[in-house]
């Protein structure tokens, strides 16, 4: 499965970049529409801001944490250097277990703000 994320990761490495401006393009928005509403109307952008915000976070996140998995210990090598080995894979085993139990947080926040937002603003346009 790491080998697998290495593989996303390395095939959407363009997207580190473009990631953090979208991020920092959320929060910047975010602080622009606190700082400037002033009714409820004016709150119009803070729920995309948050959602945009989490995906960009959860791509630059999957992008640099699984850009270098250390490949499988050969059976020709030493003991110590195949559990040195099976030590450092496992460590991206428990990063991968976190990312994927974020990504499912990721996901049910994008449904359940989406779901608000357009009920408090998809029929007004």
């Amino acid at each position: 499965m790491i080998d697998k994320l290495q593989k996303v990761a390395r095939t959407i490495r363009f997207l580190r970049w473009p990631a953090v401006v979208v991020g920092v393009g959320c929060v910047a928005l975010f602080v622009y529409t606190l700082v400037t509403s002033a009714s409820a109307e004016g709150d119009r952008y803070l729920i995309p801001s948050i959602v945009g915000l989490c995906w960009a976070l959860s791509t630059y996140a999957l992008i640099t944490a699984f850009h270098r998995v250390p490949p499988k210990a050969d059976s020709s090598s030493r003991l110590f250097h195949r559990l040195l080995r099976a030590l450092h894979r496992a460590w991206y085993w428990l990063i991968a277990l976190v990312f994927f139990a974020t990504s499912i947080g990721v996901i049910a926040v994008t449904w359940r703000l989406v779901i608000v937002w357009l009920a408090d603003f998809g029929n007004n346009s």
